[in-house]
């Protein structure tokens, strides 16, 4: 899984996160910094590294099939605002944006994390919480990344 971070000024930083079982010997855990008061405009992408030789973007799958999928986020001892801001291309057919698209408005100083669920084939799904709900369904992908707000 990856998350791209683009700020106001155009900058971007990509944060990427491989399960244990695909990593290389020099992989590194990523930690996302963000500065407080900042909007990130933040971009999910999801890879099938079943075949090291062979990764493949599935995020286009993903969106292709949203109304089997969902984004859900979960953020520890941080402060962040988030908004889903996924377009028509990534909104279900009940109108409910899956959260490929977000934006987050960044807190306070502190440190802890964010964990990104990727579910598939939900029974329901609610953006009531813009974090979002689910009932039922499977997971497809859920990740745990260190966060810093400095």
């Amino acid at each position: 899984m990856e998350l791209t971070f683009k700020e106001n000024d155009g900058k971007e930083t990509t944060y990427t996160y491989t399960d244990p079982k695909y990593r290389t010997a020099d992989y590194e855990e990523p930690v996302i910094r963000l500065k407080t008061g900042k909007t990130y405009q933040v971009t999910s992408h999801f890879y099938d590294k079943s075949n090291p030789d062979e990764i493949e973007d599935i995020t286009d799958e993903v969106i292709e099939e949203k109304d089997a999928h969902f984004v859900e986020y979960r953020f520890h001892k941080v402060s962040i605002a988030l908004t889903r801001r996924d377009g028509e291309e990534a909104t279900d057919s009940d109108g409910i944006q899956i959260g490929v698209t977000t934006e987050w408005k960044v807190g306070e100083p502190s440190e802890g994390s964010v964990q990104q669920t990727l579910i598939h084939q939900p029974e329901s799904k609610s953006t009531s919480d813009p974090l979002g709900n689910h009932v039922g369904g499977e997971t497809d992908v859920e990740v745990l990344f260190d966060l810093i707000i400095e």
